[in-house]
């Protein structure tokens, strides 16, 4: 039978989760993602975010669709600002139910870049986050939950979207670095230091490799080139 997948797309208000998850719609056009947002949206096509009780229902709505879906040990996904104990929680619950977790977390290059993306989607009729909750939440996720998540999934993906154009900085595995992108890491990952610290390990360690498969690269070639004049002095 195959292994349940619980997915995980982390970041503060405004990171992009969403469009990230609608850019590539194509790689997981069979995953059901469950989102408050889309929940009390689908309750009244108005919301804004400023309806708290629907915000409350919708969440409520939330929970219990993540729990039944876990009993029924189905593969599913949810969109999170990671900045509570809940999703921690969740993805225990999952690897201790048999579930591969994988984490996705996006991230901005700051906190500004956050409050203008919220803003920028309010005025375009999205609902609305007010700044006071988007820097607890961006606290709490990114100095908190984040390191504690790598930890939790089986596998993590490190994503800049500054420029809305996605790319994976790095790849975890149980919290051991896999692969490390060769652009500019970003500033948002260099001030986390216990993670960008096993990434410069990484790239160190990569470094290090390339030089001596290049060195055993050139020894054949030289034992090569002995080869062919040894053979035609003979």
């Amino acid at each position: 039978m195959e292994k349940p997948t619980l997915y995980v797309v982390a970041g503060a208000n405004g990171s992009g989760k969403s469009t990230i998850i609608n850019r590539h719609k194509n790689l997981i056009k069979d995953i059901n993602f469950v989102n408050p947002d889309d929940i009390a949206a689908s309750i009244n096509s108005d919301y804004d975010g400023k309806d708290n009780a629907l915000t409350r229902q919708a969440g409520k709505e939330a929970i219990k669709q993540q729990n039944d879906l876990l009993k029924e040990r189905k593969t599913f996904g949810i969109e999170t600002t990671f900045s509570g104990k809940r999703e921690l929680r969740i993805m225990q619950q999952a690897k201790n139910l048999g579930y591969e977790v994988k984490l996705a977390y996006v991230g901005l290059n700051n906190l500004a870049s956050n409050i203008e993306r919220v803003n920028e989607r309010t005025r375009n009729g999205g609902h609305f986050v007010d700044p006071e909750t988007i820097v607890r939440r961006y606290n709490k996720s990114m100095n908190t939950n984040l390191e504690k998540g790598i930890k939790l999934a089986d596998k993590t993906y490190i994503i800049d979207n500054t420029k809305n154009k996605d790319y994976i900085v790095a790849k975890f595995q149980s919290d051991k670095v896999l692969s490390v992108t060769n652009k500019e890491i970003p500033s948002w990952v260099k001030n986390k230091a216990d993670i960008y610290k096993k990434i410069e390990t990484h790239q160190r360690y990569q470094k290090a490799l390339e030089k001596i498969i290049e060195k055993r690269d050139q020894n054949k070639s030289i034992d090569r080139g002995i080869e062919r004049w040894t053979k035609k002095d003979i």
